[in-house]
């Protein structure tokens, strides 16, 4: 085991993730006749990304307290990454339950958005744990871009 740990302390061989997909309501505009001044435009736009960024936190704490009502925390196990964010943008709320069979269930909810960050952005795994080299090569740059949409138009299909 790494870190020193014993197997008693190692509560994440079980896991869940939990991505919630946001409805967009930008759909349902029927403004497009309408001509609004571009800094009531800006404003607006302002309020928007507010707005989503509180649906987006709300979400995630409504699917943690669903998660909590279904099994047991464990004590002190609650980390929410949503509400404060990693400096390195990652988000996600993390927390260990007890499943019923016995075992610590760790659970991670995040929205898709966030999901995105934490798989391709500045708060991937593979970034600070070896598995991606960034390099400053314009060509091996453009090879991980395409290996990323790659990955994602996998993704998207399934």
């Amino acid at each position: 085991l790494r870190d020193n740990k014993n197997k008693e302390e190692v509560l994440d061989v079980v896991a869940m993730r939990v991505i919630i997909r946001l409805r967009s309501d930008s759909d349902d505009d029927d403004d497009d006749d309408v001509v609004v001044e571009e800094e009531e435009e800006k404003q607006k736009e302002l309020e928007l990304e507010r707005d989503e960024e509180e649906v987006s936190v709300e979400s995630c704490e409504e699917v943690y307290n669903v998660v909590v009502s279904l099994w047991p925390e464990m004590p002190g196990r609650c980390k929410n990454y949503v509400r404060e964010p990693k400096p390195n943008g990652y988000q996600s709320v993390h927390t260990t339950v007890m499943h019923p069979g016995g075992l610590p269930l760790e659970v991670q909810v995040r929205t898709e958005e966030m999901h995105r960050v934490a798989e391709y952005g500045n708060a991937a795994h593979s970034l600070y744990k070896g598995g991606v080299n960034v390099s400053s090569d314009t060509s091996e740059q453009e090879r991980q871009s395409s290996m990323l949409s790659f990955a994602k138009h996998i993704r998207d299909e399934n």
